[in-house]
Order: structure tokens, then C-alpha cells, then sequence
């Protein structure tokens, strides 16, 4: 899936400590709906919520670590009716 790419892009972006290729890419996948891999949607909002924390951009950081919790829902929603 193109989403592992792009999650490794962003790690490897915000490892750089180049935060606006970074958050890119971690938005965009958050704009792709994997087949596989689920998992790393909620990843990517919890990625995005420690550079915007870094940021001390509190209020879209709070917004991305809430959105992990509604992600893990869809996820194991999807996961049951896959069963």
C-alpha cells in the first residue's frame, strides 16, 4: 500500500526535523483508505500530534490525539465485519 511509503516518508521527514514535508505526508495518509495496513492511520494522527505539540500548536495536537481514538474505532468496526 502506498500508505507504508508515505508514513515512512514522514518519519523519515520529521526525523530530519524537516516538520512541513513531515506533516505532508502524514496527512496524506490519513486521505488514503488502505486495504492492509490499517494501522497506520491512527499512527499517522499520533505522529501529527507530537509535531504540532512540538509546535505548542496545543489545540491541533489535542485534535490529532483524539482523532487516534475514532480511528482505532473504524479500524476494529472494519476488523469485526470483515470476520
Amino acid at each position: 500500500d502506498k500508505i507504508i511509503l508515505y508514513y515512512d516518508l514522514g518519519t523519515a521527514y520529521n526525523y530530519n526535523k524537516e516538520t512541513d514535508k513531515a506533516i505532508e505526508s502524514f496527512r496524506f495518509c490519513l486521505k488514503l483508505k488502505p486495504k492492509n495496513e490499517k494501522w497506520l492511520v491512527p499512527y499517522s494522527y499520533f505522529e501529527l500530534g507530537k509535531i504540532y505539540n512540538r509546535q505548542n500548536n496545543k489545540n491541533k495536537s489535542e485534535e490529532m490525539f483524539e482523532a487516534i481514538y475514532e480511528s482505532f474505532l473504524d479500524m476494529r468496526i472494519a476488523n469485526y465485519r470483515n470476520k
